[in-house]
């Protein structure tokens, strides 16, 4: 389930509105703020018996953030900065359980770590979710709680790119608690994924006027 979206915003408006006086033409160095969602490429299929379940998706961050900065214009020598700025999650399928019940209520974690650096690398929560609404998070972008450990995963990630890396991701979900209880006449079934939000600073220079000169 890749999705990528990639949204500037200049932040220094009211300098490139001077532009429209008259003047001489000055090279103007300005930081544009991107937002990127890098999601995987499936979905965690989730289909138990237990409250207790796991899934495994992979993201190629670095591959991701590369095309998204083609497809605008940029490359990643553009780049000034990129840190992690959130997270969320959604569910595309489910199947609800068995009456009167009418909503399944999940609790857990998601774990993240870095296939690019080997086995060896080192493995930390990202989410933390408790009793999180399946029923509530269809068709819907949750904002997730992240846990610090998966943010310097991730920030350390995105400063490895910025010097030339190809990060990427294995996300594990590690289910502990289910309200109600599945049972094999109860099965809890859904689809959902999960993707980050990645705020990316980018250095620009524009030829703008100066009314001075």
């Amino acid at each position: 389930m890749r999705k990528n979206t990639f949204i500037p915003f200049v932040i220094a408006l009211v300098a490139i509105l001077g532009a429209l006086l008259a003047g001489c033409e000055e090279d103007k160095i300005y930081d544009i703020v991107i937002g990127s969602d890098i999601c995987p490429d499936s979905t965690f299929n989730q289909n138990s018996a237990s409250e207790i379940f796991t899934d495994t998706v992979y993201v190629e961050a670095g591959q991701d953030i590369d095309d998204a900065l083609k497809k605008n214009g940029y490359s990643r020598e553009s780049i000034k900065a990129a840190i992690l700025n959130g997270a969320y999650y959604s569910v595309t399928e489910w199947v609800p359980p068995v009456p009167p019940q009418t909503d399944w209520k999940i609790s857990g974690a998601i774990m993240i770590k870095r296939t690019d650096l080997g086995p060896l690398a080192p493995e930390d929560t990202l989410v933390v979710y408790a009793e999180a609404s399946v029923r509530g998070a269809l068709g819907n972008e949750i904002t997730a709680k992240l846990a610090p450990g998966g943010v310097d995963i991730v920030n350390q990630a995105l400063e490895d790119f910025l010097d030339g890396a190809n990060p990427a991701f294995r996300l594990v979900v590690l289910n502990g608690d289910c309200d109600p209880n599945p049972s094999l006449s109860n099965r809890i079934i859904f689809k959902w994924y999960a993707c980050l939000q990645v705020q990316i600073v980018i250095e620009e220079t524009t030829s703008v006027f100066d009314p001075l000169k």
